[in-house]
């Protein structure tokens, strides 16, 4: 989890000690006691030794960068796992404690870098979604809206995806499972509705 440290200094600092933190963090102590944790890699890059003045810019410009180093390397570690919505992404990141701009930031780099993209994790998830969870539009577009896909792309990627007829399909495929269980009609018609299937859908279906 990302912290702050200590607040901003308003005079250069002094660096007089530097310690190994957790993972691969360092511990950078100032000359007035403060103290910020920052990746090793941040401090490899700049040159970071014991005895070295920091102005306020730079002491702020290694926290900023150290941050977005971490959150940076945490979300290429979810993203290697499983596609992401970028409202998911963000969430997730907010909860390990990264800062709004840094978050804001990092979402529109790796948009910028193709690592993230709405409209495919949209297809991905309504592609995955009828296969294992078979639904009407209704409740595709619904499912799609929770994970912070905008409606103009979630209205495309199901009218892309699902036409009249795999919709009826669909329906016809809940239907006969439904009927192989004995359930009475009633309780049928009451299971497709809830699972989005508009009413002439299930009037088709139904007969």
């Amino acid at each position: 989890m990302h912290e702050e440290d200590s607040s901003s200094p308003r005079d250069n600092l002094y660096i007089s000690g530097l310690k190994n933190f957790k993972g691969n963090k360092i511990k950078i102590i100032f000359s007035d006691g403060s103290y910020i944790h920052v990746l090793q890699d941040i401090v490899l890059n700049n040159h970071i030794y014991e005895g070295k003045e920091l102005t306020p810019l730079t002491y702020e410009q290694l926290k900023k960068d150290s941050e977005i180093l971490e959150a940076e390397r945490y979300a290429l570690s979810l993203l290697s796992f499983s596609q992401h919505s970028k409202k998911n992404l963000a969430l997730k990141l907010t909860k390990r404690g990264f800062s709004k701009n840094c978050i804001n930031d990092l979402i529109f780099k790796l948009e910028d870098l193709g690592y993230l993209d709405d409209t495919e994790f949209a297809k991905t998830w309504v592609a995955s979604r009828i296969l294992r969870h078979p639904e009407g539009k209704h409740a595709l577009l619904a499912g799609l809206l929770k994970q912070g896909i905008e409606r103009t792309t979630a209205e495309e990627v199901i009218q892309k995806l699902v036409s009249d007829e795999t919709e009826l399909d669909l329906a016809a495929g809940l239907y006969k499972k439904l009927t192989g269980l004995h359930k009475q009609d009633e309780k049928i018609a009451a299971v497709l509705k809830a699972r989005g299937f508009s009413y002439g859908v299930v009037r088709k279906v139904m007969g």
